[in-house]
């Protein structure tokens, strides 16, 4: 009976989470939260979330989604495994974080629950969270915890865009002619760069830029003395790489004009 009070204690101080700061990229909202196990009733549960999703997704991407707290053991006892971490209501893909190791009294262990969000839509996307569950393990005993929202569940927006596109024309070209790029959905008004590549070596040939509206157009003067044989233009701009094919062939050269017929 004392074991199972003092766990019941040590699960209330196990109900407490705390923020966590989370690199670049990251945001922080604030939120009410509940918190509750089988030997106690609801306590106030953490109040601050950190969601870190990256700033540029492009419909067809696979991205990771993570939001980060700390969960304090402030019970008076060590725990063994803070585990099973499932967030399976979040929007839009469930969030989960697996085994976090023993934690001392006193201690903390950051968590990160994460998930893959692969967007086929473009435009603006809300990332919410929503009641999470996890297990404390101590005593050779498993206490499971579950949370809720009290108020509107913290959340992130990032604007899905569709992916860059290149076209480099024309496809076919001679060692030392230009070719023109053009392409849409670039991070607007930003420098890049053009590389030619043959497999995976990758030559800086030019600069390039997009325009306020993302757009791309200009043109990049392929070397002298390049090979003739199958390339592919590189264009980066800002955290995007897109490639286009390129041919390049042999010189047509001159043909000689004809001698006059010799008259004796």
């Amino acid at each position: 009976m004392r074991m199972t009070s003092a766990l019941a204690a040590m699960a209330v101080g196990l109900a407490g989470v705390a923020l966590v700061p989370v690199a670049a990229r990251a945001e922080t909202s604030t939120a009410a939260t509940t918190c509750a196990n089988p030997f106690t009733g609801s306590q106030a549960g953490p109040s601050e979330f950190t969601f870190t999703v990256p700033s540029t997704i492009h419909t067809g991407d696979t991205v990771e989604v993570r939001l980060t707290l700390a969960v304090a053991n402030s019970s008076g006892f060590p725990v063994t495994d803070l585990n099973t971490f499932s967030m399976a209501g979040a929007t839009p893909v469930p969030l989960s974080a697996g085994s976090q190791g023993p934690v001392a009294d006193g201690a903390s262990a950051a968590v990160t629950l994460t998930g893959s969000w692969s967007p086929t839509l473009a435009g603006a996307q809300t990332i919410a969270a929503s009641g999470w569950t996890f297990n404390t393990v101590a005593f050779g005993l498993t206490i499971p915890v579950t949370c809720a929202f009290t108020a509107a569940a913290p959340s992130i927006t990032r604007t899905v865009t569709p992916p860059p596109t290149l076209v480099v024309a024309p496809a076919t070209t001679e060692a030392g002619r230009a070719v023109r790029l053009s392409g849409a959905n670039w991070s607007a008004s930003t420098a890049g760069t053009v590389s030619l590549c043959a497999g995976t070596a990758c030559t800086e040939i030019g600069k390039a830029r997009s325009n306020a509206a993302g757009g791309l157009c200009g043109q990049v003067l392929i070397p002298r003395g390049t090979a003739a044989g199958a390339y592919a233009v590189q264009v980066t701009i800002g955290p995007d790489t897109e490639t286009a094919a390129l041919t390049v062939v042999k010189p047509r050269g001159h043909k000689p004009k004809p001698k006059p017929p010799h008259h004796r």
